[in-house]
């Protein structure tokens, strides 16, 4: 069984790996805030991505398939993107309008459960992979805006 979760936590896709991490990182805040916000500028949200991908991408799944423009004054990618508008579009998290830059997990009755649930199964406690993700965690920690 350890084996096929293990497999599974290889197959898993950034948009995947993204979405747990950022609720990962909501469930820190819950009771300190009724939701926490982070902002979808390149300079700082693919920046740090990009340096997580470096970090961490032979440890953590998802990371891999990321491609990064590093051309310009900051790394952006347009997966980086397009996570977010699968993350939108599939109700995992809220973006503010009118632009869109900002964003936020939602939380539903469940989430604590269930992200405590995929987190052991995907990362065991002890892992080389649960290390990973939790610097990811604590990566878009720092990225948490205050309004």
């Amino acid at each position: 069984m350890a084996g096929t979760l293990q497999l599974r936590a290889e197959r898993m896709s950034f948009p995947q790996l993204f979405r747990l991490a950022l609720k990962q990182l909501d469930l820190q805040y819950t009771g300190e805030r009724s939701q926490i916000w982070l902002e979808e500028d390149p300079r700082r949200l693919h920046a740090c991505i990009k340096h997580l991908q470096d970090e961490l991408g032979d440890r953590l799944p998802g990371f891999g398939s990321l491609h990064f423009l590093s051309r310009g004054p900051f790394p952006y990618s347009r997966d980086v993107s397009m996570a977010l508008e699968i993350l939108q579009q599939s109700g995992a998290i809220n973006r503010e309008n009118p632009n869109y830059t900002r964003f936020s997990p939602k939380r539903f009755k469940d989430t604590k459960e269930v992200v405590e649930q995929q987190v052991e199964e995907l990362f065991p406690a002890g892992s080389e992979t649960r290390d990973a993700f939790n610097e990811f965690v604590n990566a878009l920690d720092e990225l948490v805006t205050d309004e």
